[in-house]
């Protein structure tokens, strides 16, 4: 009598709720618009804002880099893939550094930045604290 191995049981899925796959996806555009953005606007914002061009390209490329851990992970959950809760908090946990940072650095530079380029670290700082606390509330339970 012969024994067949039965073929490995596949992993289960737990999709995401629509509204987490969303978020993810707005987190990703977010994050790609803005380095995008400043990273083509780095000369003209650092006048506006006084704050060195260096450092706008250095925002703008963490920016970006995040856009395509982001990315990953929206596409991965748009085609039903389960995402592990340890990407998840690497996510939030991304996102809570950057806001320190954005706070650090409006601090450091605060006495030589205009008011718009101390608003836009601090409001930066903001939304990205808030999308961390999104994505510790809709996405992080539905990992798996």
């Amino acid at each position: 009598m012969t024994t067949h191995a039965s073929p490995a049981e596949p992993t289960p899925t737990r999709a995401l709720p629509s509204t987490a796959r969303r978020l993810l996806w707005f987190d990703c555009a977010a994050a790609a618009s803005s380095g995008l953005l400043v990273a083509g606007l780095r000369h003209w914002l650092a006048a506006l804002h006084h704050l060195p061009a260096s450092l706008l390209g250095f925002f703008s490329g963490v920016s970006l880099l995040y856009a395509a851990y982001s990315g990953t992970l929206a596409v991965s959950s748009s085609r039903g893939l389960p995402l592990r809760r340890r990407w998840i908090d690497l996510l939030i946990a991304g996102n809570l550094a950057w806001s320190l940072v954005c706070l650090g650095t409006a601090v450091t530079l605060w006495p030589s930045a205009s008011a718009l380029g101390r608003a836009h670290l601090l409001l930066e700082a903001v939304f990205v604290a808030a999308l961390a606390g999104l994505e510790y509330k809709l996405v992080r339970p539905a990992a798996t």
